[in-house]
């Protein structure tokens, strides 16, 4: 018992002790205390899950969804370290206080060296990429009052060329992508590619949805897609959900008016009655307007209805005169055809978050925008939604499942394209002084308002049903599975009704102006697509040396079906349908099907991010070739070297950050050629031009010629680059320099006897070769606390020229070794022939026509013989013509500004090109080019202020030449150096400024809302005739006769919470 409690009292006073000296330490120490506190960016946006650690004891907590945190310290001297990923590390030492604001800036050093770019089949650290990539944010795309992606992405990347405009045009109009200039003669544009799915298109993707898109410009970086992207690649990879994020709900909502960027604008009814009789006493013919009628019109310009503007037709009395130089009004025909504003909205609605394992995002998107057309109801609409789900079940496998869906509606009025071409090309025929409306307040026939205040309907819808499964297995660290199965279905379905369309007589009954007979027709078209992607990455570092190898295999199968049918004589209208329509019912169908695979691998080696070498190569084959040409194989090799990783380098680190030369290399296959080239079809027909046994019976026609050898074309490319950083990577620099080669292009095989009766096939007998050059700047910055600021320019340029092609004569009509693409022959123009000398003394002209006049054109002799002519119309004797221009758009460029100043933000984007030529004149023969000159030898004479300054004897220092009302204005109209435009201009595409209210409105968390005000193509400078929009110069009705851009002017707000 008393050796018990000895050995207890031994064990209490060595506790006591023990416990003495930290007693001491705590009785001097100042005893624990709270610190509360918030971290938020540059922006004020609070980081949400930032890291607050105490120095001293090491005790650690996150910020929460306010960016709020609260922390435990042991001593006033000790310090919190604040880090949130992207941004610069802070130490603060509290001291005595107990409440903090802590402001974390981006670390743009350490963030541009740590950013990944998503690639084909995978994801690379941006500074070790060796091909010629460019990746740009989904939030430059947003906020934008656009119809489609490739309106937002115009200007955006160096060499990804975005035409917006389309023909006919308007409501709903798809834009076309190309990467680095001319492709092939046969066509090909880029592959787009959507979380992993090969798309037809990615007008109707809502840029809402898009974390980022990544183009492929060369073809070390396209190689690992083989055969369907020879012409670059663009990846998209739409939103997803984080890790621990809790729900974060986004409504992004706009309304917007949108105007014409310009429009033709018609002289006057007066004007034009004087200029018409110019030009038809200049073609020998009498005064189309009277005096007397001079004299009304005058009267109506000064006083609207001092005289009916349509009389009763003398031939006709129970019609108003129609089309007439009778009529006395003053119409604007395109300001009456198009009116002044037109109205969309675009609404968004987000959902994304992590709960466990398990992210998920899903986006909702509506747009709605009607036309410029004022007589006619033109809409279309789209639907969006977006969902993407992610889920780790265990920590060695991940399975996604992503789906898209977009449905388009368009309703428009029937085109009626065989009595009206479009309305652009209708407002250039109709002549000012005819009416607009009768006297009795019915529009008038030649008006053709009818058409689109009571004709028939062409109306479209489109579903777009994509669905990915992903899974991803790492059985091992660094040993990735992939597998992942996509399926698309495009269905569409249409009807397009041409009715009788009714003008008025006198007597208030009608007559049809429309077609003679009335119809519908109406069809579904249904594609499906399926593809399969099995492949499998490695990754391993030796010390200073890593290593990646990916492997796979693919396979895809396409087919579609479509069936239309159509039937005349409907028995009313108001039911526009077959089965209300008694006339022949004509059906038709087509199937169309391919399927490709192919195996692909790639290999990356670096040692220690400085000497990158990456190797590609694809073996693909396509159904759309014979047995024996069907399967190709296409490597690439790129190689960097990164000289700042160098120890000699770390002098020039604090200027030169980054510098990275690049050298790629790579052969690509073309299969987007039409299938069944190779073999021979047979053309099955129905209704017969002979009755047969009482019928009119089906029949067959002789197969065409084809080509059995008929195989890839094949785009190889040589490209140079340089990436570079300085001042810290505030300034970042792309360069690339490049030679694209297509080899065996589709070209014209020998010309055989016009009595084979049959057309020649297409051969592999065609090269061509485009060099071109890419920059891209990028500075960012900021003064003071404040204010930031960043600044962007993207600049690119290519020219193409034909190596080999089959036209032994070298015919300038056609391709021939040697040409340039886009160049414009021409004469070079001597002067307007002003007096007798130069009449007499001007070459022999005789060629172009008999007749020349004080006035004309003349043009230059430049080989010396005497006359103007265009010889054999050769290379080798072309005559006076000359190359006087070329076409392709030249140094495309774009420049981005932005700023941000406590909480209100700027975004200012041009876009433009440096150099254009264009030949808007279209053929001297006919009126395609009624816009340029006016007065065309065809139907569609006309007359615009840009064409008042013609030559008449009391005007001989006019810009246009002598007009003529009949075929001799062709001679004028020749292509030539005088009237050659420049093309080039540059566009306010975009001007966005907004105002963040979370802090005036003292939001917590999250929530935010943000109003602003945006507009696109709100200023154009331009030296191109007024007529034109140097973006809408094309038109198969003529130049620049498609639907007017559009500048919109929106406003908008984006509310988080």
């Amino acid at each position: 018992m008393q050796s018990n409690t000895k050995k207890w009292m031994r064990q209490a006073v060595l506790l006591l002790l023990l416990a003495l000296p930290a007693a001491s330490r705590i009785w001097g120490q100042t005893p624990a205390f709270q610190v509360a506190g918030s971290v938020r960016n540059e922006r004020n946006e609070p980081l949400p899950g930032a890291s607050i650690k105490a120095q001293k004891s090491g005790t650690s907590t996150v910020a929460d969804r306010a960016g709020t945190f609260s922390i435990e310290l042991t001593g006033t001297d000790d310090s919190l370290i604040v880090s949130f990923t992207g941004y610069k590390t802070q130490t603060l030492l509290v001291g005595n206080q107990r409440k903090v604001e802590v402001i974390l800036y981006a670390d743009t050093e350490g963030q541009q060296l740590s950013d990944v770019v998503v690639v084909g089949f995978g994801t690379q650290k941006k500074v070790d990429l060796t091909g010629a990539v460019t990746q740009i944010s989904g939030k430059e795309l947003q906020n934008r009052p656009v119809v489609n992606l490739g309106q937002a992405l115009q200007g955006k990347v160096a060499n990804l060329n975005v035409t917006t405009t389309g023909d006919p045009g308007g409501p709903g109009t798809d834009a076309s992508f190309n990467i680095r200039g001319n492709t092939s003669l046969s066509g090909g544009g880029p592959l787009y590619v959507v979380d992993g799915i090969p798309v037809t298109n990615i007008n109707n993707i809502n840029a809402q949805d898009i974390d980022n898109i990544s183009v492929l410009k060369d073809a070390a970086s396209s190689a690992i897609y083989g055969a369907r992207a020879p012409y670059g690649v663009i990846l998209i990879t739409t939103k997803r959900g984080k890790k621990g994020e809790q729900s974060n709900i986004a409504i992004n909502s706009m309304v917007a008016q949108s105007a014409y960027t310009r429009l033709p604008r018609l002289a006057n009814s007066l004007q034009f009655a004087h200029a018409l009789n110019d030009a038809s006493v200049n073609s020998g013919q009498g005064i189309i307007f009277s005096d007397d009628i001079i004299s009304k019109i005058q009267d109506n310009i000064n006083k609207p209805g001092t005289w009916p503007v349509s009389t009763p037709d003398p031939a006709n009395p129970n019609k108003y005169t129609y089309a007439s130089p009778l009529n006395t009004d003053n119409v604007d025909w395109y300001r009456a055809y198009f009116k002044p504003w037109s109205f969309s909205q675009k609404h968004d609605l987000n959902i994304s978050g992590g709960a466990g394992n398990t992210t998920y995002y899903v986006g909702f998107g509506y747009y709605d925008e009607d036309g410029q057309l004022r007589y006619a109801n033109e809409n279309f609409k789209r639907y969006n939604v977006t969902g993407n789900i992610r889920t780790e079940p265990t920590k060695w496998l991940r399975l996604g499942l992503i789906t898209r869906f977009s449905r388009q509606n368009s309703d428009l009025p029937y085109p009626y394209a065989s009595q009206l071409g479009n309305w652009v090309h209708m407002a250039s025929t109709r002549w000012p002084n005819w009416a607009l409306r009768n006297p009795d307040g019915h529009f008038s026939n030649a008006s053709n308002v009818e058409f689109l205040t009571s004709g028939g309907r062409s109306i479209n819808s489109l579903n777009d049903l994509s669905i990915t499964g992903t899974l991803e297995a790492e059985p091992v660290k660094n040993w990735k599975i992939n597998l992942d199965y996509s399926y698309n279905n495009q269905a569409r379905n249409y009807q397009d009704h041409s009715a009788y369309v009714y003008s008025w007589n006198i007597d208030g009954t009608t007559y049809n102006i429309g077609p003679s007979v009335n119809a519908v027709g109406e069809g579904g078209v249904a594609d499906n697509y399926n593809t399969l992607n099995l492949y499998s990455s490695y990754l391993k570092n030796l010390a200073k040396h890593h290593f990646k190898l990916l492997a796979g295999t693919q396979i895809e199968t396409y087919k579609g079906f479509n069936v239309s049918g159509n039937r005349s004589n409907l028995i009313t209208d108001k039911i526009p349908s077959i089965s209300t329509a008694t006339g022949t019912q004509n059906v038709y169908d087509q199937l169309t099907q391919y399927a490709t695979m192919g195996t692909f691998g790639r290999l990356n080696y670096d040692y220690d991010e400085k000497y990158l070498v990456e190797l590609n190569g694809r073996y693909d084959g396509s159904s759309r070739f014979a047995e024996g040409s069907r399967f190709g194989f296409f490597p690439s090799v790129s190689v960097g070297y990164n000289l700042a990783r160098e120890d000699y380098w770390q002098q020039l680190k604090a200027a030169v950050n980054e510098f990275k030369l690049r050298v790629s290399y790579g052969s690509l296959g073309n299969q987007n050629v039409p299938n069944y080239q190779y073999l021979p079809l047979i053309p099955i027909g129905t209704n017969m031009g002979y009755i047969l046994n009482g019928e009119r019976p089906g029949y067959i026609n002789p197969p065409g010629l084809i080509s059995p050898g008929l195989t890839w074309e094949t785009s190889r490319t040589l490209d140079f680059g340089l990436d570079a950083a300085f001042l810290h990577n505030k300034l970042s620099l792309t360069f690339d320099i490049y030679t694209r080669t297509t080899l065996n292009m589709l070209g014209p095989a020998s010309v055989l006897p016009a009595a084979l009766g049959a057309a020649v096939p297409y051969q592999n007998n065609a090269d061509m070769r485009t060099k071109g050059f890419e920059l891209s700047l990028n500075w960012q910055d900021k003064i003071g606390d404040d204010f930031h600021y960043n600044v962007s320019v993207v600049l690119s340029d290519y020219q193409s020229r034909i190596v080999r092609y089959y036209n032994p004569n070298k015919l300038l009509s056609g391709y021939y070794p040697g040409a340039v693409i886009g160049d414009i022959w021409g004469y070079e123009t001597a002067g307007i022939l002003q007096t007798d000398a130069d009449l007499a003394g001007m070459p022999d002209q005789s060629y172009l026509f008999g007749q020349w006049n004080k006035g004309d054109i003349g043009y230059r002799d430049l080989n010396g013989d005497g006359k103007i002519n265009i010889g054999d119309n050769t290379f080798d004797n072309h005559g006076d013509l000359k190359v006087i221009g070329n076409n392709t758009p030249r140094y495309s460029y774009g420049v981005n500004l932005g700023a941000n100043w406590k909480n209100f933000d700027l975004a200012l984007f041009l876009q433009g090109v440096a150099k254009r030529d264009l030949w808007l004149g279209g053929d001297a023969g006919n009126n395609s080019g009624s816009l340029f000159w006016g007065f065309v030898p065809n139907f569609g004479n006309n007359v615009y202020l840009t064409t008042l300054d013609y030559w008449r004897p009391d005007n001989t220092g006019a810009y246009w030449p002598r007009p003529y009302t009949s075929s001799e204005a062709a001679k004028n109209h020749q292509v030539q150096t005088r009237y050659l435009q420049s093309g080039a201009y540059m566009r306010v595409k975009n001007l966005q400024i907004g105002y963040d209210f979370s802090q005036l409105l003292k939001l917590t968390g999250k929530a935010r809302i943000r109003l602003y005000f945006s507009g696109d193509n709100i200023l154009t400078f331009s030296r191109i005739n007024k007529n034109y929009d140097p973006e809408v110069v094309n038109g198969s009705w003529g130049t620049g006769k498609i639907y007017p851009l559009l500048k919109t002017y929106s406003f908008g707000a984006n509310i988080n919470f």
